[in-house]
């Protein structure tokens, strides 16, 4: 199995599919026109009805007066001004929201002065969870006349957008904008590790991100943070070839984190490259255990299987396909009849029903992946918070801005939604079409123990002895060492003893036969 696949690293700055949302109409196909820039007077005489509304203090018209600025292409060159002083409307009256989508728009027209509103479209980006939103046109603008620190927070943030768009070396080029006393910086470097592995260049994706592990440590970074990098250095160092290396990072992902089953079952794969097939069985023997059975690791199960394979186990090996099969055939036939039915919506509701704890039409541990992902976790942040700016607008619906700012976030909601449940779909999709590979190479490795099962026969009628292993005998043979005690599983777990396990046992393969060759 080529496990550079996985190296897609887990639930750390992954990137939303969000366009920018526009306040305006615009024609899907804009024609591009000339149009002259207001004298200063007449930028004076079209922003009276606003000034007389403030001196009069009914902000309510004065947000109104903006409205027909906006809604005429002459006045383009007022649109930047315009969206700065609705955006700054609109937080006073407590809907932020709709003041980031202005403050982005007011970037958009004119950034010069919109350049003003930069960092609190930020601050307020990261308090409602979607930084995103800002990309594009912050892309856009890199060199916009700010302070060093919301600069690093612009070429952070532009980054991203980078690498959403498949632009990775422009990504890279606009972290190298970041500066290294910047709050973003561990997070800049963090996604600079995550770019260089994806280009598959995985040693040199191992300095920036143990950069970014020890100065988020130094920062007071939380421990999530700490161990999401210490399982992608562990997966760069496997992409690498480095097994041993990958071993250790694995083994000190804490074992109170929701990451540490995935990075456990990682370990194994490690351990099987490294040739420590016995390795492999006892760290996998952890996932036989009840504490395992709200993840969703069926790989796990087939690595088990195929290690007890390669040490001539058949009987256990057949064991292990029936019971892989008893336990994922139903589910698979459930993925095959409904996924392709499956919205984007309806996933989404999916999501957000197994987070509150809801009945869902699939099974909880196939949507557990979301309750971890920063991702989708940002995105039912946001959707709750314009959930609750869009129930106060109506209170005000009668005002013209109140109707333009409700459709805006709906369309930002939408957005969210579509693009959040698009990656549900995905990953129930790929699930099942992962799911009818795996039982139908399940299905193969039952004839290859029948071929091999075979062989070993054919050698016993030459030798006149059948060897079949020695499963118990060596257990009573092992030396003691002072203070260990040692004794067959019995089918026993402790919480305590989950990824502490060693198995003692030799390969059941007569001389000059092995499992997985032509021999």
């Amino acid at each position: 199995m080529n496990w550079t696949c996985r190296i897609a690293l887990a639930g750390l700055l992954a990137v939303m599919n969000s366009p920018t949302v526009s306040w305006a109409q615009e024609d899907p196909e804009p024609v591009v026109e000339e149009v002259t820039p207001l004298t200063d007077e007449e930028k004076v005489a079209l922003f009276q009805p606003y000034v007389d509304a403030i001196a009069r203090g009914q902000k309510s018209h004065a947000a109104n007066a903006l409205l027909p600025i906006l809604g005429e292409t002459a006045n383009q060159s007022a649109h930047g001004e315009a969206w700065v002083k609705l955006g700054d409307l609109l937080a006073e009256f407590d809907m932020e929201y709709s003041a980031l989508i202005a403050y982005d728009r007011a970037i958009d027209a004119d950034p010069n002065t919109g350049s003003v509103k930069v960092t609190p479209a930020i601050a307020l980006a990261r308090k409602l969870g979607d930084e995103r939103l800002l990309g594009p046109v912050l892309a856009a603008n890199v060199g916009l006349n700010v302070d060093k620190n919301t600069r690093s927070d612009i070429a952070y943030l532009a980054a991203r957008h980078y690498f959403q768009d498949g632009q990775e070396g422009m990504a890279l080029g606009m972290l190298r904008m970041v500066n290294n006393q910047a709050d973003v910086f561990p997070d800049a470097q963090a996604l600079n590790g995550v770019i260089l592995t994806t280009q598959g260049r995985f040693n040199d994706a191992l300095a920036p991100l143990v950069t970014a592990q020890q100065m988020g440590r130094n920062n007071g970074r939380s421990k999530r943070f700490e161990n999401v990098l210490q399982l992608n250095v562990a997966r760069s160092y496997f992409a690498a070839g480095n097994y041993l290396r990958a071993i250790e990072y694995y083994a000190n992902v804490d074992r109170e984190s929701d990451f540490w089953p995935e990075a456990h079952f990682e370990r194994a794969w490690a351990h099987f490259r490294q040739g420590d097939v016995k390795g492999t069985v006892a760290v996998l023997m952890s996932h036989e255990a009840p504490f395992f059975d709200d993840w969703y690791l069926p790989e796990g199960d087939l690595l088990r299987t195929y290690a007890l394979f390669m040490l001539c186990k058949f009987p256990d090996a057949n064991k292990s396909i029936s019971a892989f099969m008893d336990k994922y055939t139903p589910l698979k036939d459930q993925l095959v009849a409904s996924v392709d039915s499956l919205t984007p919506q309806a996933a989404w509701d999916e999501a957000r029903a197994y987070l509150d704890g809801s009945k869902t039409q699939f099974p909880a541990k196939l949507l557990r992946k979301f309750s971890t992902d920063e991702r989708f976790l940002s995105a039912v942040k946001s959707v709750e918070k314009a959930d609750d700016e869009l129930s106060r607008l109506q209170n005000v619906s009668a005002n013209p801005f109140a109707t333009m700012a409700t459709a805006r976030l709906q369309e930002r909601r939408s957005e969210l939604i579509n693009a959040e449940g698009l990656r549900v779909f995905n990953h129930i999709r790929t699930a099942r079409d992962q799911l009818v590979e795996m039982l139908s190479n399940v299905e193969i490795t039952k004839l290859d123990i029948m071929t091999y099962e075979t062989r070993m026969l054919e050698k016993a009628s030459m030798t006149g002895t059948l060897d079949y292993g020695d499963r118990i005998g060596q257990l009573r043979r092992l030396r003691k060492k002072k203070g260990v005690r040692v004794w067959p599983f019995q089918g026993e777990y402790w919480g305590d003893e989950m990824g502490y396990y060693q198995i003692q046992t030799r390969p059941d393969c007569p001389e000059g036969l092995q499992a997985g060759s032509n021999n």
